[in-house]
């Protein structure tokens, strides 16, 4: 699992900091990639000089487009662009569009999911062994990006998961339903899995909030962006 922006600023540093043109991106044991990580990898590659090549690209990852860049719908016709995304219709992974943003050249990369996705299954997006709150996190941001109005959570497959995990998929999803655009519906969840969310909602105390303060900041090139990074986080 590859998760953050984090990832993404390392490798970048990387490849700015070696001589070769041609650079290699090696996917062994990946087996799963955020929308975070996926769309800041696709911003950056496509701005990048160097000439990028992929090995042990997962099945998974070739079927979101990560190694050409996804579906690209200024290079087809209407019908074609709408053939090609009616074959993610009964599909519970997200595939990359990659398109113009509006009249100006400047292209706009988004990850998108097709909006009758109902069902994830979540040991195979995920795993069979759920062990940190980030998987919830990631699997918050798929159901997001799905458009659904009720999502079924398949836990067929599923052997193991953290008090972390399970602690985080609660208040992401259930703790309070209402302030979700969606509703999900549980499947196949172990006997195990359930009585740790009946423990956890017996056992929860709502967070205070602390409010957000961001500041936007510019850079000039991709130098600087990782110069001031690596102040504030590596």
């Amino acid at each position: 699992m590859i998760d953050g922006l984090t990832p993404v600023v390392r490798m970048m540093s990387q490849m700015e900091g070696v001589a070769d043109q041609e650079v290699t991106i090696d996917f062994s044991f990946t087996r799963f990639i955020s929308p975070v990580f996926a769309l800041s990898l696709i911003v950056y590659l496509s701005r990048c000089e160097k000439q990028i090549s992929y090995k042990n690209v997962p099945d998974y990852l070739k079927r979101i487009g990560i190694d050409n860049g996804g579906i690209k719908p200024d290079t087809m016709r209407q019908t074609e662009f709408l053939a090609e995304l009616e074959k993610y219709a009964s599909k519970t992974y997200i595939p990359i569009i990659d398109f113009a943003a509006g009249r100006n050249t400047h292209r706009l990369t988004t990850l998108i999911t097709l909006n009758n996705m109902k069902k994830i299954d979540i040991a195979a997006i995920l795993s069979p062994d759920l062990k940190s709150r980030m998987r919830a996190q990631d699997l918050k941001e798929l159901v997001k990006n799905s458009g659904a109005d009720t999502v079924e959570m398949d836990f067929k497959g599923v052997k193991f998961a953290t008090r972390s995990f399970i602690d985080e998929f609660y208040n992401l999803f259930l703790k309070t339903p209402e302030a979700n655009s969606f509703g999900v519906e549980l499947t196949n969840a172990p006997v195990d899995i359930k009585a740790m969310l009946d423990s956890v909602s017996r056992t929860q105390v709502r967070a205070n909030e602390i409010p957000s303060q961001s500041q936007e900041m510019s850079f000039k090139d991709v130098k600087e962006f990782l110069n001031y990074f690596s102040t504030v986080v590596l």
